[in-house]
């Protein structure tokens, strides 16, 4: 079950926050973690210290949220830890009505002036830009794996073949059906679950790959 969460971004006289908190917390199931309240500081350029948002939109796919600000800045936030991603100026008047905007994952704005503009996600750098110019490796996975993106491929495939050098195969056949783009769901990864033996009384390591693989949904055409 997803959480309902309540975004909101507010400036005061000594700061200004983007916010994520839980609302409806009594509708969640027993077995869910809280998910609490969560903040992070949103920082202003020197010429722009008057500025303050205007408007926010949500990018489900990527659980991405997109601030915009009276300045004409905009703000990149992830949804689940509440952390930063990017910011940067895309205009110089303020926008008075923001929309989502399903074919960029991002939005759609008109300024004051008349002007459209669309603000999106590049789909083949994200990823790359989370892990190296932010160095977080973590939630550059969380997202890859959650909007199925390229650019950590090698990451995922890093921690499989360790998990599975340590036995923990139930983790790693987890890692290989998160993977963005299939990556590991391959015949290779088939064989070795197949090659492992299996312990009397369980479900042997190929079954339990596979069931997690019905748990995410179809399986192609090697499984």
């Amino acid at each position: 079950e997803p959480y309902l969460l309540f975004c909101f971004a507010v400036k005061s006289a000594t700061s200004s926050k983007f916010h994520v908190v839980e609302v409806g917390s009594d509708k969640r199931p027993a077995d869910m973690p809280a998910f609490g309240k969560k903040s992070c500081d949103m920082n202003y350029p020197p010429e722009a210290a008057q500025d303050f948002p205007v408007a926010m939109q949500v990018a489900e796919r990527y659980g991405i949220v997109f601030v915009v600000t009276r300045f004409g800045f905009c703000y990149l936030f992830e949804l689940e830890t509440c952390t930063q991603l990017y910011w940067n100026r895309i205009c110089t008047d303020t926008m008075f009505v923001t929309t989502p905007h399903e074919a960029s994952g991002g939005l759609m704005g008109v300024t004051k002036r008349g002007q459209v503009l669309t603000v999106g996600i590049n789909d083949g750098q994200i990823i790359p830009y989370i892990c190296s110019a932010l160095n977080n490796i973590s939630l550059g996975i969380k997202i890859a794996s959650r909007a199925n993106l390229p650019g950590a491929e090698n990451l995922f495939k890093e921690q499989f073949n360790r998990m599975f050098q340590q036995g923990l195969f139930k983790e790693a056949a987890q890692v290989a059906a998160d993977a963005p783009q299939g990556v590991l769901r391959t015949p290779a990864t088939i064989q070795l679950f197949g090659q492992v033996p299996s312990v009397p009384g369980q479900a042997s390591p190929v079954l339990q790959y596979f069931g997690i693989l019905l748990d995410r949904g179809k399986l192609n055409g090697y499984e």
